[in-house]
């Protein structure tokens, strides 16, 4: 139980870590575009929550039942369901943030691609160390 609580707080760190660089190099990269302020303080919490929900405690659950049904494990089974995910759920918002024309293409692909590589990373670490 405790080797479980410990995999979480691994693959939530990461993604806090990801999110942080995220918001970094968006920083950077898109100066003039409007978004969360990094240095604001309060942006870090709920971004630190959403991250504990949505890529640590529900994609662990969500492997957990859906592990036995799976052709494969390991690393592969977390990637596969990142793709799934992205495909249903992150997929169809970015597409439509894209048509209601409120973020320029640059920004919508920019945060596409790099909560892609978010939840790849996320899910394939969650699949590798829980090994069901």
């Amino acid at each position: 139980m405790l080797r479980s609580y410990f995999i979480l707080a691994i693959v939530w760190f990461v993604a806090l870590l990801f999110s942080i660089a995220h918001l970094q190099v968006r920083k950077w990269a898109l100066p003039g575009e409007q978004g969360a302020d990094p240095d604001s303080r309060i942006s870090w919490l709920p971004l630190a929550f959403s991250d504990l929900l949505f890529f640590a405690l529900l994609p662990g659950l969500i492997l957990v039942a859906l592990a036995p049904f799976l052709p494969f494990v390991g690393f592969r089974s977390g990637v596969a369901l990142g793709l799934l995910g992205f495909l249903l759920g992150a997929g169809p918002a970015y597409v439509y943030l894209r048509v209601r024309k409120e973020r320029s293409l640059a920004v919508t692909v920019f945060d596409m691609c790099l909560h892609l590589c978010k939840m790849l990373v996320c899910f394939g670490l969650l699949g590798a160390l829980y090994r069901l």
